[in-house]
């Protein structure tokens, strides 16, 4: 994320300008959009998707929590998002 929020000012911008975009990004373990999931509805795949997504939820939020203590600038100035 770090180097995502330097854009051109980063050593990786090559490499991060043939990523795909946040908004360009859809996969389901990435979102909580009811639409997305109603395919899904009454499956095993559904309990496992939410099951992962508030796993890696989870795990942004004590980064973040983290980032935050240390102050460090972008997560602060909420650069970073989910």
């Amino acid at each position: 994320m770090e180097q995502w929020v330097l854009r051109h000012k980063s050593w990786w911008a090559p490499y991060l300008s043939t990523l795909p975009k946040p908004d360009e990004i859809e996969a389901l373990f990435f979102t909580d959009q009811d639409e997305d999931l109603a395919c899904l509805r009454g499956t095993n795949l559904e309990t496992a998707i939410m099951k992962q997504f508030e796993t890696f939820k989870a795990q942004f939020c004590k980064g973040m929590d983290q980032l935050k203590k240390l102050e460090w600038p972008n997560a602060v100035d909420k650069k970073y998002s989910w």
